[in-house]
């Protein structure tokens, strides 16, 4: 019997790390109201509920679906080639990319003050 990580590994992998998100922004909220500290702890929240509709929509294939459906609508109503919906879907996930990519340069410079707390550190003890 083969063990891989199939959808409901990826979608059980996604609901953990909502699960770990929501408990490391409790963590904060609790740390920022006894010690006053700026804490993160929004967007550990706001971690968690993406971790949660990632998992959702992995479960469901929801937006795989929408893209799907809208970008054929879009490709009928302007009566688009297949050479020309090719070129409308490779803009699309450029589009996407490049949106994932601006998120993901926002977070790194919403945690750049604090991400060694929340790094794993690997060192080793001499």
């Amino acid at each position: 019997m083969a063990v891989g990580c199939g959808p409901s590994g990826l979608t059980a992998a996604y609901f953990l790390a909502a699960f770990l998100c929501l408990w490391t922004g409790l963590d904060e909220k609790k740390r920022e109201l006894i010690d006053g500290d700026k804490a993160n702890y929004l967007l550990w929240f706001g971690l968690a509920v993406l971790m949660s509709i990632l998992g959702i929509n992995k479960q469901l294939d929801l937006l795989q679906t929408l893209a799907v459906l809208t970008i054929r609508g879009i490709a009928n109503e302007n009566g688009l080639s297949s050479s020309g919906r090719f070129e409308f879907q490779t803009a699309f996930v450029v589009l996407v990319v490049m949106f994932a990519l601006l998120l993901f340069v926002g977070l790194l410079w919403r945690i750049r003050k604090s991400w060694r707390q929340y790094c794993l550190g690997i060192r080793s003890h001499r």
